[in-house]
């Protein structure tokens, strides 16, 4: 059932990132940079629908495809965006929630810390002046800024069905008092 749900939560990924690609097309943005950060930001939405499928092979392989996935568009992502000031810092809350959902703590703990890491590399970089501190592509920060509130969205999804897991699990039994 948790896989169904998560499935979900990636199909709703997808949607969002097509919706953010029809209001480009309607807005006064400039097209083909920001398709391509928008096709990036497709990839873990495009896996997760994928991967948790019904095929029990696919299945196995998920929680470390996804993970690495989410990981890979929100490093790129917050280098492309604006590095440490980048809007897209907030993807890196996804990636353990999903680890999360799938059960994987260890693996949760492990994006968790590399998604600090990440940041702080990004922090060192930009005052260092190896990454620039604003977008590096005309065009990025306003759809970067709708993928974050589309992150934002996607969090509350995980959390809440991460709480539907627990509700949902059975009650322990009491243990008998000795009289």
């Amino acid at each position: 059932m948790q896989r169904k749900r998560l499935r979900f939560v990636h199909l709703a990924w997808l949607g969002l990132v097509a919706c953010i690609c029809l209001s480009l097309l309607w807005g006064n943005l400039p097209v083909r940079p920001a398709l391509t950060l928008l096709g990036l930001a497709a990839i873990p939405g495009v896996a997760g629908w994928l991967m948790l499928g019904r095929d029990r092979e696919l299945n196995l392989m998920a929680p470390q495809f996804l993970v690495l996935s989410w990981t890979i568009f929100a490093t790129l992502g917050l280098s492309l965006s604006g590095a440490a000031l980048s809007p897209l810092t907030v993807v890196f809350a996804v990636v353990p929630l999903v680890a999360l959902n799938l059960g994987q703590s260890r693996m949760a703990a492990e994006a968790a810390v590399f998604g600090a890491l990440a940041y702080f590399a990004a922090l060192v970089l930009t005052g260092l002046g190896w990454l620039p501190a604003s977008e590096t592509v005309a065009g990025f920060v306003p759809v970067a800024q709708l993928l974050a509130f589309s992150a934002l969205v996607l969090c509350g999804m995980l959390v809440w069905f991460m709480l539907k897991k627990v509700d949902e699990a059975p009650l322990p039994l009491a243990a008998p008092t000795a009289a």
